[in-house]
C-alpha cells in the first residue's frame, strides 16, 4: 500500500482548476447523484476495483503484469474500444473488444484531489487514492502518442485539449507514480474476461462467472456451435470407421475388397486418434509454455517490486 503524500500530478499541469473549495459538494465532471448517494459514494462507485482486488492472488491467470497496450495498438490488433462506467471492466477484453472506463474529470482537478485524496483527514480511504494512482497511469499508458490523443478525444474518453496540455499531463503522472509502486488491480493491465468468468467458476462457484455476456439464447448456442460441430464430426467419423472395421471383421473368406475396407477402416481409426493426439499435444505445449512465461515473469516481477519496497523503506522519510 502507498502511502499518501500528494496528488500524482502538478497543479501546473492539471487538466481542470474547476472545484470551488466553498461548494465541496459539488465534484468535478460528476453526472446527476442518486438520491441516497453523496460525493464520496459517488468516488467510491466510480473507483470500486474491490471485484478485482479479491481475486488478486489469482489475477495472473487472466493477464501480464503492467501489460497495457496504446489506443492505436488496440486498432492494430484490430479490437474494438466499448465505454463503459463500470469501473472493474476498465482494460478488460474477450475476443476483439476491449472496455475502457472515461477518465473521471475528479482525477484531474488537482485541488479536489488534494482534498479529497491527500488532506490530513481524507474523507476517501487509503484503497481508493491507490485506485486513482493506478487508473491514472492507466490512462498515460494508453494514451502516449498523438494518434493515441486523437483516438481518446474522439472516443470521448479524455477531455478535448490540446495534444501539448495532454502529454505534460501524462509525462507527469509517469514520473509520480512508479509502476513499481501499484497495488491490487492496477498492478496486472489487460485483463481476459473468458479467464476471470473461469476463475469466478472455479473459486466461487459462479456459473455467470465475472460478467456473464449472454442476455439471449441465441448468442451462447452461436458461440458454442463450432466447438460443438468439431467434436461432432471427429465422433461421426469415429464410429463410421468402427463400423467398416466390425463390418469387415470375418476376413477369412479371402475377399480383397473386404480386407481393403478393413485395412482402410483401421487407419481411419488412426488417422483420428493421431490427429486428436497431435492437436492435445500442441495444446499443452502452448498451455505450458505460457504458464511458465505467466509465472517467470510473475515471480520477477514480485521481486523487482519486494526490493522497491525495501528500498522504500530504507530511503529517509521527509
Amino acid at each position: 500500500m502507498t502511502t499518501r503524500a500528494a496528488a500524482p500530478f502538478s497543479k501546473a499541469t492539471a487538466l481542470r482548476d474547476s472545484w470551488d473549495p466553498s461548494n465541496p459538494s459539488a465534484i468535478p465532471g460528476a453526472p446527476i447523484l442518486k438520491v441516497d448517494e453523496d460525493e464520496v459514494a459517488y468516488i467510491r462507485r466510480e473507483l470500486d476495483f474491490s471485484r478485482l482486488d479479491a481475486i488478486y492472488e489469482k489475477l495472473c491467470w487472466a493477464g501480464r503484469p503492467l501489460n497495457i497496450h496504446p489506443l492505436h495498438r488496440q486498432k492494430m490488433m484490430q479490437r474494438d474500444v466499448l465505454i463503459t462506467q463500470q469501473a472493474d471492466l476498465h482494460l478488460v477484453w474477450i475476443d476483439h473488444v476491449i472496455y475502457v472506463k472515461p477518465l473521471p474529470a475528479f482525477l484531474l482537478d488537482h485541488s479536489f484531489f488534494e482534498e479529497k485524496f491527500c488532506s490530513e483527514f481524507p474523507p476517501v480511504p487509503q484503497s481508493y487514492y491507490d485506485s486513482a494512482r493506478g487508473f491514472l497511469l492507466s490512462y498515460a499508458k494508453l494514451v502516449n502518442s498523438e494518434a493515441d490523443h486523437r483516438i481518446a478525444v474522439e472516443l470521448g474518453l479524455i477531455p478535448n485539449l490540446p495534444w501539448e496540455r495532454w502529454s505534460l499531463f501524462a509525462t507527469n503522472i509517469i514520473r509520480k507514480v512508479p509502476e513499481l509502486s501499484l497495488t491490487k488491480r492496477f498492478w496486472y493491465g489487460e485483463l481476459r474476461l473468458t479467464r476471470l468468468n473461469k476463475i469466478y467458476l472455479v473459486y466461487y462457484g459462479s456459473l455467470r462467472g465475472y460478467r456473464f455476456g449472454y442476455n439471449h439464447y441465441r448468442p451462447f448456442f452461436e458461440s458454442n456451435f463450432g466447438s460443438l460441430l468439431v467434436v461432432f464430426v471427429y465422433l461421426t467419423m469415429a464410429l463410421t470407421a468402427m463400423q467398416v472395421v466390425l463390418a469387415c471383421s470375418d476376413v477369412d473368406s479371402g475377399m480383397a475388397l473386404q480386407v481393403t475396407l478393413f485395412r482402410f477402416g483401421v487407419a481411419c481409426l488412426i488417422v483420428i486418434v493421431a490427429a486428436v493426439g497431435f492437436m492435445g499435444a500442441v495444446f499443452l505445449y502452448l498451455l505450458a509454455t505460457n504458464l511458465f512465461a505467466t509465472f517467470a515473469n510473475e515471480r520477477r516481477q514480485k521481486g523487482m517490486r519486494e526490493r522497491y519496497q525495501a528500498r522504500l523503506k530504507l530511503s529517509p522519510r521527509p
